[in-house]
């Protein structure tokens, strides 16, 4: 049996005509599932844990914070998950390619049932994470793109406006290479290719090598971060001079105060956080 889990506030609700479109195509092919939609903020992990005692696969159908959340509940269930890509980001649904689908075709690929392993993360031991935790301008990107007052505005115009409106904070870094302090705008451990919908991030990274990237940039002025926003809407941040790369199992990021962070598109505020490959693997349904 299949399992779907619907979040009717994603994309600002205006998604509710493509669920239903789905389901209706899961009834005409004959499809057994079992359908909930989401009452409040976290409540899709207990939803995906009550499914998986019935149903192999567990489908979140929403925007990246609602594939989180699903994550949470499926993950230790040894149950299959999809992403039924609904949001306005769907970054870790591009992971898998399974945005910019038409319906009957993530209807037959939900259906069909193929997977592949996908690396999940811990957050401080315990919350899982599938896509990225990021610090700075991520985060003000995200903010922004999410205020219904900018909801009519470009979004290449608030990328530039929340680069300019960033400033260096000081982080503490330590993984298993070793430790440092540094003023950064840009931080960011990173398990799908790209984030906030759509930005290519580092385009070399793996969803499935049992590590992630720490992306991180070295605050040189004002001009740099203009030049490295060029270079990251090409996905060749990695290549400006004051970028470093390092492909790690766990990384501990700590502000010099407390600071919001985004973890798949949900946001939080920590004083520090702990970022560490999970023992187990999520089987992602895909293409």
């Amino acid at each position: 049996m299949i399992g779907i889990i619907y979040n009717p506030v994603t994309n600002s609700g205006k998604s509710a005509d493509r669920m239903k479109n789905i389901l209706s195509l899961l009834d005409a092919k004959g499809a057994e599932y079992r359908y909930v939609e989401t009452e409040r903020a976290g409540q899709a992990p207990e939803l995906a844990k009550d499914m998986s005692a019935e149903c192999d696969i567990i489908a979140a159908a929403g925007g990246d914070g609602t594939v989180f959340e699903v994550a949470n509940g499926v993950y230790g269930t040894g149950k299959k998950m999809m992403i039924i890509p609904l949001g306005s980001g769907n970054d870790i649904a591009r992971s898998v390619k399974l945005n910019d689908l038409q319906d009957e075709e993530l209807v037959d690929i939900l259906i069909a049932g193929r997977s592949r392993p996908f690396d999940c993360f811990t957050v401080n031991g315990d919350t899982i994470g599938l896509e990225f935790v990021t610090f700075n301008l991520v985060v003000n990107i995200i903010s922004m793109f999410k205020d219904p007052a900018n909801q009519s505005k470009g979004y290449g115009g608030l990328v530039f406006k929340a680069v300019r409106a960033t400033k260096p904070y000081r982080y503490h870094i330590k993984t298993e290479n070793g430790e440092y302090d540094i003023d950064s705008i840009f931080l960011t451990a990173q398990n799908t290719a790209t984030a906030g919908g759509g930005l290519p991030i580092y385009p070399a990274t793996e969803d499935d090598d049992g590590k992630f990237d720490l992306i991180v940039s070295k605050y040189t002025g004002s001009i740099r971060k203009y030049l490295n926003l060029a270079s990251l809407s090409k996905g060749k941040l990695s290549q400006q001079p004051n970028i470093t790369v390092e492909r790690v199992s766990w990384a501990e990021i700590t502000p010099a105060s407390n600071e919001k962070y985004i973890l798949d598109g949900e946001f939080f505020e920590t004083e520090g956080v702990r970022v560490e490959i999970a023992p187990e693997k999520i089987e992602m349904v895909v293409r």
